[in-house]
């Protein structure tokens, strides 16, 4: 089976799940008033929440070009930017394929060094689990009965099953880093001789590299505090959406970052965009909250909604710039 064709049977599943996602999440719906609570909401506070949308995209591109100043590399800011941006736009056709696409933006943009990149991509992921499960610790510290009556709720884990699934979870972790030591300790007894294992160490070496670039990062406190501002800007978003529904406008941050955490949970499905999985963890949170299932899906299509339209505008006028810097850049080199 050719590539190709395993991105596009990865691409109908991924399809069918959205749909029968949304089914789920909108059946015994009482459509009249999901059309009432779009008509009623307050659209300048949607508009607002795509403002810290693009907030939030630009805090993202100015920590990534830390972490690659840190590797050695002056990159441009709009380079990272656009990265970011087309990122964002390739994941909603193909799951996970952003990193590759941003990598390869900066790659073309600045020069950069594509397994160096990729690095740093990696190292952003690494930060952004951490800071996920941080966040989770805040949200069961804050919320700790509403959280896990959603957890409960939406996932029906029984005690036993949690058990099964943590020992799961754990062997592979473990099984993991005993296959790294393995690999470490017979690092340099690899045959080198042959081409591609050659190539495979010199990826791997420039991996490490950008993994390992945090410790170079100059700005420690100023990197904590825009990874801290991600999050933020994640909470706010969901906020402005809160403000626009007058059902859910006495909710306060507290709710907006549980619901985004949840928010979080269901964009990380291999589906495009989270499509319908969103839909559906995001309404029932907020059933949580006592926001009846017709309220809790306007709130939740509002959202993904302005930030999908949010996320096409900026790639596509980004996908504009970067074709245009590359074109400048290839009238230098031919002058």
């Amino acid at each position: 089976m050719s590539i190709s064709a395993k991105k596009i049977i990865q691409y109908l599943i991924g399809i069918i799940i959205a749909v029968g996602m949304l089914l789920l999440a909108f059946k015994d719906i009482q459509w009249k008033e999901i059309k009432e609570g779009f008509k009623n909401a307050n659209y300048l506070w949607i508009g607002m929440s795509m403002l810290v949308g693009i907030a939030e995209k630009f805090i993202r591109a100015s920590r990534w070009s830390m972490l690659l100043r840190a590797s050695g590399h002056e990159p441009k800011l709009i380079s990272t930017f656009c990265g970011v941006a087309i990122g964002y736009l390739a994941n909603m056709v193909l799951p996970r394929m952003g990193e590759v696409t941003r990598c390869g933006v900066v790659y073309k943009a600045d020069n950069i060094p594509v397994a160096q990149v990729f690095g740093t991509v990696i190292l952003e992921r690494i930060i952004d689990v951490i800071t996920l499960f941080l966040v989770i610790l805040l949200a069961l510290g804050l919320e700790h009965e509403v959280f896990y009556q959603w957890l409960v709720q939406t996932f029906q884990f029984s005690p036993a099953q949690q058990s099964k699934f943590l020992i799961f979870f754990f062997s592979v972790l473990v099984m993991g880093v005993i296959f790294l030591i393995f690999i470490a300790k017979r690092w340099n007894t690899l045959n080198s001789k042959q081409k591609w294992i050659i190539s495979v160490k010199k990826f791997l070496e420039g991996l490490f590299e950008g993994l390992i670039s945090i410790r170079k990062v100059k700005n420690i406190p100023l990197f904590l505090i825009y990874t801290a501002s991600i999050w933020l800007c994640y909470t706010l978003t969901t906020y402005c959406i809160f403000l626009a529904l007058h059902s859910t406008s006495h909710l306060g941050l507290v709710p907006a970052l549980v619901v985004t955490l949840v928010g979080a949970v269901g964009m990380a499905a291999p589906v495009q965009g989270g499509i319908g999985i969103y839909h559906y963890v995001v309404s029932q949170s907020m059933v949580a909250y006592h926001i009846n299932a017709e309220q809790s899906l306007v709130s939740a299509t509002l959202n993904h909604t302005a930030q999908t339209f949010l996320v096409i505008i900026a790639g596509f006028i980004c996908m504009i710039i970067s074709a245009k810097l590359l074109y400048k850049k290839g009238q230098s080199a031919n002058s």
